[in-house]
Order: C-alpha cells, then structure tokens, then sequence
C-alpha cells in the first residue's frame, strides 16, 4: 500500500514494507559461556551480534572498504576485551572488491588485510591468546558473487603435532610442507570443520 502525500515538502511517498516479527537469537554467552565484543562497518553484522548479546564497538572511520580504519577497529577490540572474553574484528574490503571483480583491488585488500589487522594487531599483543582467521563466503572476482565453496581457515598458534589441543596427533599441513594459504591448497589438506562447530572447536582449544 502507497499513501501519497504531494503537499509535503520533502517527500511524497511511505511505503509499508515487511510487516514481520522481531528476530530472536540464542544468546552468545549462553551457548559459549564468554562474554563478546565485535567491530564492523557493516549493519546487517552489527545488527546479527546485537540480538545475539554481543556488544559492539563504535569505530570512528570504519568504513567497509580499502579507505577503513582498519588499526581503529584492532585497538577498539584490544580495549574492550578481557581476560576469558572474544573479540571479532569483521573486515569486509575483501568482499566488496570481489563484488567488483578487480582482482587487483582484491589481492590489495588481502594484503592489507594481512598487515594491517593481523600484523597489527600481533604486534600489539604478548602472552597467551589465540586467532582464528575464517571467512564467511568466497566472492571470487570473476563472478562477483558469493558462492558456496568451502573456506580456508587459520589458527594460531597453530594445532600441530606436539602442541596443545590434540596431543600430537594432528599434523598441520603447512608447518609441515611449503604449501601456501590459498583456497586450492587448503582443499589439499584433508581437514574439514562443519562451519557451525568451528567456533567451539576454537574455543576448547
């Protein structure tokens, strides 16, 4: 149903759209028994953490793209969080140049990526912590879409042989060869996680 109102100076139209119910989602600590904080430029994330009881973090400059504050959104992370808490730094420049399809602007925002969050905020931490590194989706540059293949993923420290989670009884494939951290290669490597078990997995670490 459009109501018209053509006397009113600024606009001459509402449009009542999505008449629906509130969503409703399990609380984050009380599936992982942690309290959590998120930085993101994105509102549908922002959104998604706020009805699952994870705090989100304001961050002057987050943008979603290249131009984003991407050291902002590490120091807001290393702030908030705690001994025992999670923190999620959410970038999305790698799927915004994907959904361009230039490959260079992609390789940059991985790169940047690369040095400006992970490095970052490596070179800001000492002691005992831990990262999982996981995208959500692929976006490949040459069909500008998400699509549903699987995604390589990174711990760190990394769960090895003779390192703690597993007993030595898991050998991880990179540590053990010269294989890089591409989806092609990680597909190689035999190890596979449902996405919805990879988080406690982590955390149980």
């Amino acid at each position: 149903m459009v109501l018209s109102d053509y006397s009113h100076p600024y606009a001459n139209d509402i449009w009542l759209w999505g008449q629906g119910r509130s969503s409703a989602l399990p609380s984050f600590k009380v599936i992982y028994g942690k309290d959590a904080y998120l930085v993101s430029a994105v509102d549908i994330v922002k959104g998604i953490a706020r009805l699952s009881g994870v705090n989100v973090v304001h961050v002057e400059g987050a943008t979603g793209y290249l131009d984003s504050n991407f050291e902002g959104k590490v120091d807001a992370i290393l702030s908030s969080v705690r001994d025992g808490d999670v923190g999620f730094i959410h970038v999305e420049a790698t799927d915004e140049t994907g959904h361009e399809g230039d490959p260079e602007k992609k390789r940059l925002a991985i790169e940047t990526f690369d040095r400006r969050v992970i490095g970052y905020f490596l070179s800001k931490l000492d002691g005992d912590f831990r990262i999982l590194v996981i995208p959500d989706h692929p976006t490949p540059c040459d069909l500008r879409t998400h699509v549903g293949e699987p995604v390589p993923f990174l711990i760190y420290p990394c769960i090895c042989a003779g390192r703690r989670g597993h007993g030595g009884k898991v050998g991880c494939y990179l540590c053990s060869s010269k294989k890089r951290f591409t989806e092609l290669d990680s597909l190689s490597s035999g190890i596979f996680f449902d996405a919805k078990r990879i988080l406690s997995f982590f955390l149980s670490l």
